[in-house]
């Protein structure tokens, strides 16, 4: 479009306007030369558009004007402007219209915008299931250990370990579905820590090597010599990831071996190399295109005789893609499985380097927790009936008696009128929950006078873990309970508080 400026710049008249102008704005180009711009679109006004025609024939230097939305009572839409100042004196003004690409941008915007506040609302949902069903089944299996250490006879123990080992099952599946669910969401961080590989290994397999269940399979591991065992990275996701591929070889094999080789990548030695192979049934071609694809668990004869979610696979190889890694699987049906996946190999400076290891797992057995010589008095904060009732046998098999409270406003009181050496803070209580319990107690009680604080949470988010950590809280413990764990936080905090306080009062 050609515009003449009249009264001093005033105003401007059309000039010309050629076929693309009387398509973008749907007037015919007659009824437009020598009428006044201001009068034909009045918008451009308010659009900015005139103060740019104006700016331009006063100084002549062209004018790019941002992409905008034009409205008057005629026509609305996106233009993208660049107006110049012609020698005749003349403006003229080239301009695209982009209402479809901006609608569809915005469209776009929109749908991203609502699939993430539903994928939002499906985490959340997730995570208030989780922690409705990891409560109870706090009471279940940590009832279930319990029972384990009473005298029973062979019968009543295989019982026993029917219900932990249905218990930990059902776990697993609901850790399944909360870690693809946070996978999914993309609110996984990884913290980077110096990590020791052997043992890594080690406490993996004596985890996962309770499934074998009297199958003749042998468990072993070997790491290269030319690997630091001391390396930086997330121990706990590695750890999630060797449960897992490891777990399912053991899962798919009924006998032979079950082996996990570690070494450096040979074409990339700046990444780690692991593999986990066994001589299980193997995969078909087909099953293995669809081995990490979430829901997927290659037909359904293997759901019906293993089991399983199907999200084993898609959360591993999500988490090593987030740690810069890749996962891959060689197999052939009847001949068993290797898995392989990468890392990157960040070794932690070290004057020692560990050896080629290899060790086997045999199904641990359970031992009676020891006794700590040092009285502790204890607080536990928890308004599940079934719960207190497991904690308190827990700790009387530990050597501890503790005193029981429901709301976080009863730890308060308790605060007030006697001292604890330790508190077990469940995080969902009525009236005051344990975080705003926690808060109260900073607030309230410098960190010497307060005593040491774990968290009981059936919540399993990172997010969750570091709101308790925020709050002022030491430690946490994820439910269910296990009285190995529980004994571990009583060594690491509540024995050394004890003996703090014995030493300042003498």
């Amino acid at each position: 479009a050609v515009y003449e400026a009249v009264n001093n710049g005033e105003d401007f008249i059309f000039k010309d306007f050629n076929f693309s102008a009387e398509r973008i704005d749907r007037i015919p180009r007659r009824e437009l030369l020598g009428k006044s711009v201001l009068k034909i679109f009045p918008g451009v006004r308010e659009f900015g558009l005139f103060d740019v025609f104006q700016r331009v024939w006063k100084s002549g230097i062209p004018e790019r004007h941002p992409i905008s939305s034009y409205k008057d009572d005629r026509i609305f839409g996106w233009r993208d402007n660049y107006v110049y100042k012609l020698p005749s004196g003349e403006v003229v003004a080239l301009y695209e219209d982009i209402t479809a690409a901006k609608q569809a941008e915005e469209e776009l915007i929109q749908a991203k915008e609502t699939a993430e506040a539903a994928l939002l609302t499906k985490s959340r949902f997730l995570a208030n299931m989780s922690h409705e069903l990891r409560t109870p089944m706090n009471g279940v299996i940590g009832t279930a250990e319990i029972l384990q250490y009473s005298q029973l006879d062979s019968s009543q123990q295989e019982m026993v370990k029917t219900i932990r080992v249905c218990g930990e099952h059902l776990l697993s599946i609901i850790n399944d579905i909360l870690d693809f669910s946070t996978s999914e969401a993309g609110a996984i961080q990884l913290v980077s820590v110096p990590l020791s590989l052997q043992k890594c290994l080690s406490q993996t397999l004596d985890m996962v090597g309770k499934n074998i269940s009297g199958k003749p399979v042998h468990l072993s591991y070997a790491i290269d010599s030319a690997v630091s065992d001391m390396i930086q990275g997330d121990v706990t996701r590695l750890c999630q990831i060797l449960i897992n591929l490891i777990g399912n070889s053991i899962k798919f094999t009924e006998q032979g071996e079950v082996k996990i080789g570690l070494k450096l990548q040979p074409d990339t030695p700046s990444m780690l190399l692991f593999s986990v192979y066994d001589t299980g049934i193997g995969m078909s071609s087909t099953t293995q295109q669809n081995l990490f694809q979430p829901f997927s668990q290659g037909d359904s004869s293997r759901t019906r005789k293993y089991g399983g979610t199907g999200l084993g696979l898609a959360i591993t190889k999500n988490l090593i893609e987030l740690m810069d890694g890749s996962i891959w699987v060689d197999s052939e049906e009847g001949k068993g499985t290797t898995f392989y996946f990468t890392i990157p190999y960040k070794p932690v400076v070290s004057n020692e380097r560990s050896p080629a290891k290899s060790s086997s797992s045999v199904e641990p057995q359970a031992e009676k927790p020891v006794e700590d010589s040092i009285p502790l008095e204890i607080l536990v904060a928890e308004d599940d009936i079934a719960n207190q009732y497991v904690m308190r046998i827990m700790l009387k098999k530990l050597g501890y008696e503790a005193q029981m409270v429901s709301t976080g406003i009863e730890v308060i009181k308790e605060l007030e009128r006697h001292t604890y050496d330790l508190i077990f803070m469940d995080m969902q209580m009525p009236e005051m929950n344990g975080v705003e319990a926690t808060r109260e107690i900073v607030r309230r009680w410098n960190v010497e006078q307060r005593p040491r604080i774990i968290a009981l949470t059936a919540n399993y988010t990172q997010s969750d873990m570091r709101e308790c950590l925020d709050a002022g809280m030491d430690d946490y413990l994820s439910k269910p309970v296990s009285l190995e764990n529980l004994h571990e936080k009583i060594r690491q905090w509540g024995i050394p508080r004890a003996t703090m306080e014995r030493q300042k009062n003498k």
